[in-house]
């Protein structure tokens, strides 16, 4: 997929790959990557501070691994100056830098496991791989303009698509689990509802 990629890009399009952040990048990626025209692949760690299984307590708090993959390196960084640089995910966006590097950005799911304790939620309400609202938001700020285009083509519960509604993005939704794209139907449903002017 990645190596038909920028025959779809724009000229600065990024892509955006999460993946677990205890395992070592697949060296088939990265070289896909390279063989297909992005010279820069950045990585990044979401350090989401949830508990690593029992076998795995002894190596910390789990994370998540992403790759900025980018043909230019100007392609980081142009569309928000004003945001500082570096190798954590925190550094992308001013909104939830200060958050992330004190760990209050945690997965959704922590406080989903609570709510179904408290009888406020049912399990396949959320789904487990969902994304923070506020790194999304940030992604979306970095990476891309105002009008341009971000397709989530994993798009889970529809959260990016949350982030491109409010800040002016046209977005692509594509999800192949049904449970998962009922919950992000449901979501850009309710949100387009209640706030029709983010549809223009």
């Amino acid at each position: 997929m990645i190596r038909a990629m920028p025959e779809y890009l724009s000229e600065s399009g990024v892509i955006v790959l999460w993946g677990a952040g205890g395992v070592p990048d697949n060296p088939e990626v990265i070289n896909a990557a390279y063989e297909s025209g992005f010279e820069y692949v950045f990585p990044l760690n979401w350090g989401k501070r949830t508990q690593a299984r029992h076998q795995y307590r002894g190596y910390g708090p789990s994370s998540e691994r992403v790759l900025i993959l980018a043909r230019k390196r100007e392609d980081l960084f142009d569309n928000n100056p004003e945001l500082p640089r570096g190798q954590d995910i925190s550094k992308l966006g001013d909104a939830f830098i200060d958050q992330m590097a004190e760990g209050k950005i945690k997965s959704v799911t922590m406080g989903f496991a609570a709510e179904i304790r408290k009888g406020e939620a049912e399990p396949g309400d959320r789904s487990i791989y969902e994304k923070p609202l506020e790194i999304c938001a940030g992604f979306v700020d970095k990476l891309t303009k105002p009008g341009g285009l971000v397709w989530d083509c994993c798009g889970c519960t529809g959260v990016m698509v949350e982030a491109c509604l409010e800040l002016q993005r046209n977005w692509i939704y594509s999800e192949t689990n049904e449970t998962n794209y009922a919950l992000g139907y449901e979501r850009t449903r309710r949100l387009i509802e209640k706030n029709p002017e983010l549809v223009g």
